[in-house]
């Protein structure tokens, strides 16, 4: 589920060349990315200014200056210098990549209804998952070196009400302790990769709660599933009925109030999406899948959202998904902090009888980089200073304030 961001960008991505690197976006026009180059240092220091404007910014023009003096009231300006190994946070995307095969030895997913009402999944709608629902699954499995292991996840969707959640976390807590397990809080859109292949490797989440769907099955309704991968599986999002959530770099299947189906291919939509699309598609019982490409959409496609012409496509890079092997996308959360003079004991001198603290700019300021993995929308929300690597730009989300003002998104 692509992430919702507004913020200054910079036109370099951060990691490797286009071809050496997971969704949605109205995004400008492509700008290659540069290659590495050599480090002659192990640390790359990257020096603040001491000016309230750069020459970087005088570059820009007064986009940039708006931008900061809106967000922080005024320009940043720092006299300390942070120092942080950049190039060992991008090489830390290899340990990431590769998301370990379990065994599934055995598995029970429940929905916990209001009054703590316990309704048994039937097997074949384990991998539906509705966002006003909360599940409890528990997994037992094998890992590859042969260990026997037990985690019970407690999933909640976005729309799921807090009475339910705690409901929901008294009973699961109790699931995991009668299974010797370890329980795992799991929220939509930041599942792990073992919760994904408990539930069979593809997942959908569907709108609404799964008793209202169930009541209303006998009339037909129009809905959208998008196509994604995550970590190393398969995601179907159900979208709003639109033909602006058809995202040139996914699939989507289009389910019509005809009972029309629809398989639209993106430009950028890859083969391991495509081919779970085509089985979701024939699993949904809605007969016979027409596939559509882009920019070859027939007339009765377009009708069936009640518009006569295909809509204006402003990015162009999603296009380009298809051919980068190692496309993906992260999300990396900056700390940084001040490290604190110490005596010759190595204690520290705060607060001491005749010590006072440093003057300003005369210790360094130490930068801590974290890779949030997984992530989702929500995560950027919260308060703290972020980089949105979206494979063909970079973001830096400013705040939680002035993501909640944003007016445009990333198509």
């Amino acid at each position: 589920m692509p992430p919702i961001v507004k913020g200054y960008h910079s036109n370099v991505a951060l990691g490797s060349p286009l071809s050496d690197s997971n969704p949605n976006s109205r995004l400008p026009n492509p700008v290659p990315r540069p290659s590495p180059k050599p480090a002659q240092k192990p640390f790359s220091t990257r020096a603040a200014p001491t000016a309230n404007v750069t020459p970087e910014m005088k570059q820009q023009g007064p986009s940039i200056r708006n931008f900061y003096a809106e967000v922080f009231d005024e320009i940043p300006n720092s006299q300390k210098d942070a120092s942080f190994n950049t190039q060992a946070v991008i090489d830390s995307r290899s340990l990431r990549d590769s998301f370990p095969k379990i065994k599934t030895l055995r598995k029970q997913i429940v929905e916990i209804m209001e009054d703590c009402k316990i309704v048994p999944v039937p097997s074949h709608l384990e991998h539906v998952l509705f966002e006003e629902s909360i599940y409890v699954c528990t997994h037992v499995f094998g890992t590859q070196s042969g260990q026997r292991m037990t985690e019970v996840y407690l999933w909640r969707g976005d729309e799921a009400s807090s009475s339910l959640a705690e409901q929901a976390q008294s009973y699961a807590k109790k699931v995991a302790k009668e299974n010797n397990g370890k329980l795992i809080h799991l929220s939509q859109g930041s599942e792990t990769s073992s919760f994904f292949q408990a539930l069979g490797g593809i997942v959908i989440t569907r709108k609404g709660a799964a008793s209202v769907m169930e009541l209303s099955s006998g009339s037909a309704a129009s809905y959208m599933l998008c196509a994604r991968q995550h970590l190393g599986q398969i995601a179907f999002d159900e979208m709003e009925f639109h033909p602006r959530n058809l995202c040139s770099g996914f699939s989507s299947l289009v389910f019509a109030a005809s009972d029309k189906l629809y398989l639209w291919r993106g430009k950028g939509a890859c083969a391991e999406e495509l081919g779970c699309a085509r089985l979701i598609g024939m699993d949904s019982g809605s007969g016979e899948i027409e596939e559509v490409d882009e920019g070859n959409e027939p007339e009765a496609f377009w009708s069936i959202f009640s518009i006569a012409n295909a809509p204006d496509r402003v990015s162009q890079h999603w296009p380009m998904r298809s051919s980068c092997e190692q496309y993906a996308t992260r999300l990396f959360s900056v700390e940084c902090e001040t490290s604190r003079p110490k005596s010759a004991s190595g204690i520290m001198q705060w607060g001491r009888r005749g010590s006072s603290p440093s003057k300003e700019g005369s210790s360094p300021m130490a930068c801590q980089i974290k890779e949030i993995v997984p992530f989702s929308q929500v995560d950027v929300l919260r308060d703290g200073t972020y980089v949105l690597d979206t494979f063909f730009e970079v973001f830096h989300p400013a705040s939680a304030k002035h993501l909640a003002t944003a007016s445009s998104t990333l198509d």
